[in-house]
Formats: C-alpha cells, sequence, structure tokens
C-alpha cells in the first residue's frame, strides 16, 4: 500500500505546483481603480473651439466633475490659465487640437446581426473617429429587420455585449402590417425605439424593407404622434425603369460605379422627392 501511495502522493504534488505556478506567472489584466474612473474637474484649452456664437476659434472649456461641459469661453492660453487659477483647477492645454460639439448621426446601418465584420464595435469606433458620437442604427440592413419588438430588442443586446465608443440608439421600421396596427407601434416605442423609419419610394436599397402607401403612412401617423416619437420617411417618386436608364447614363457619361455613392446621387433628380414630398403633404 505505502510503494503504490507513492506515485499518487507525488502527482498530487507535481499538480499543486503546477497550480501555483499558473497563478503567479499566468498573465493579468490591470485593474483600473475607481478613483482613476472618476472625471476630473479642469480646464482644457484648445486652439481650435468650434461654437455657435464665435464660430471656429481659439478657447477654453470647463470639464465639470461629471465629465460634461459647463462653460464654454473663446480666449487665449494666457485666458485658460488665468480662468483656471482663479477657480482653483488643473488646466490642459493642446495647440494642436480641435474641440467640436458631438454629431448626431440619425441613420446608420450597422448591420451586427448580418456580417461578422461590422458591428457596433468597428462602426462607433469609425464614428468617434469621424467626429460623430450619437448613432441612431436603423431597422434594415440587418437580419433580421428591427420591424418587431423582438427583432429590435435582439439589436439591442447585441449593442449591450458588444463595445462601443459611441452613444448607440434605435429606431424601428414601419411595414405595411405595422403601419396598421397600433398597438404594434406602441410595443415598438415601450421596447425603447427612439424612432420610426419607413420608406416611400420604389427604387429603394434598404435591404428587408417594404415602401409604404400613402394610406399606410397615414394610419401610422396618428398612433405614432401619441408615442411623441419622430417618423423618418425616406421620399422618392421614381420608377424603377426611370433609375436603371440614369445608372446607365452615369456609368456611360461619368464612368462612375454604379453602387458608387456619387452615382447614387446623380441618379436620384431633386425632382423625385419634390413629388414625393408634395404627396405627403397633401
Amino acid at each position: 500500500m505505502r510503494a503504490s501511495s507513492r506515485p499518487a502522493v507525488l502527482g498530487t504534488a507535481l499538480l499543486s505546483l503546477w497550480v501555483v505556478l499558473a497563478f503567479v506567472l499566468w498573465p493579468r489584466t490591470p485593474v483600473v481603480e475607481r478613483s482613476d474612473c472618476v472625471p476630473i474637474e479642469r480646464v482644457l484649452w484648445c486652439s481650435h473651439v468650434v461654437t455657435a456664437q464665435f464660430g471656429t476659434v481659439p478657447g477654453f472649456v470647463r470639464i465639470d466633475r461629471r465629465g460634461k461641459l459647463s462653460a464654454v469661453h473663446p480666449g487665449s492660453m494666457a485666458d485658460a490659465e488665468a480662468y483656471a487659477h482663479a477657480n482653483s483647477l488643473p488646466v490642459e492645454l493642446h495647440r494642436e487640437m480641435t474641440l467640436s460639439p458631438g454629431v448626431v448621426d440619425l441613420k446608420v446601418q450597422l448591420a451586427s446581426l448580418r456580417r461578422s465584420w461590422e458591428g457596433y464595435a468597428f462602426g462607433t469606433r469609425a464614428a468617434v473617429a469621424g467626429g460623430v458620437t450619437t448613432l441612431i442604427d436603423g431597422p434594415y440592413g440587418s437580419d433580421p429587420a428591427a420591424i418587431g419588438k423582438h427583432e429590435l430588442q435582439l439589436h439591442m443586446r447585441a449593442a449591450a455585449t458588444d463595445v462601443l465608443s459611441a452613444h448607440v440608439g434605435f429606431s424601428a421600421g414601419l411595414t405595411p402590417a405595422v403601419a396598421r396596427d397600433p398597438l404594434a407601434i406602441f410595443s415598438l416605442a415601450t421596447a425603447g425605439a427612439l424612432a420610426f423609419q419607413a420608406v416611400m419610394s420604389p427604387v429603394h436599397e434598404e435591404v428587408h424593407a417594404e415602401p409604404l402607401n400613402a394610406d399606410a403612412l397615414v394610419a401610422a401617423a396618428e398612433p405614432i404622434s401619441r408615442t411623441q416619437l419622430p417618423l423618418i420617411v425616406r421620399a422618392e417618386l421614381g420608377q424603377e425603369e426611370d433609375l436603371r436608364a440614369k445608372q446607365t447614363q452615369a456609368v456611360f457619361e461619368y464612368e462612375a460605379d454604379r453602387d458608387d455613392h456619387v452615382t447614387h446621387f446623380r441618379t436620384r433628380p431633386p425632382e423625385w422627392q419634390a413629388a414625393r414630398l408634395a404627396a405627403l403633404a397633401e
């Protein structure tokens, strides 16, 4: 019994040694202390500050303990230092930086549920790099489209489990069936939709979108108004054959790619939108 127990004891000792070495040597993610996450009230001076009143000028802002802007002032570097000294605040000086309000993009198709190389992590990083700090994820272009409460919540869960670099909100899509169902509209609103989107164009490229006619839009207007949420409508009055002819003309005359954004604008004459807007006004 003693001879047979020695290998077992030796194996247990080696396993314990391996566990200890793994605990000591295994790389760890550094823990960020809570104090490091608390915003510091400070003054931030930049050589270019975009303001509504003064335009783009040298200036400084005051950031409070919540991380919010509490004051914006045009002024030189010396003005910022004097303001910080008078208020007993630290000051940061950035000579080659532009500080501007964040842009809100009301219609983005992140398509995180359709293609693995897209999604909220990459989309929000690209948005922040371009100065966009808030995105409203469109209902179309993803699989499934956010045209029901369950589908909308799938999008929300996908964003909640991803790494976001910007604020993300969600809009719900209107189909002819949803537009005529007030309960479905109220369900989307209570689920967290920030807006409703509809398509009134026979020549759209919105994946999974179903164009609405005027009657469907009128039916949806009353319940949507009760939710106090905005309704965004893509309105174009054009024909499929007209679009194909204009695309062919653009490809040959401008040597443009059929799927290029420039081709898209050149093949959508303003008259199409004006005609549809006139129909909506009626």
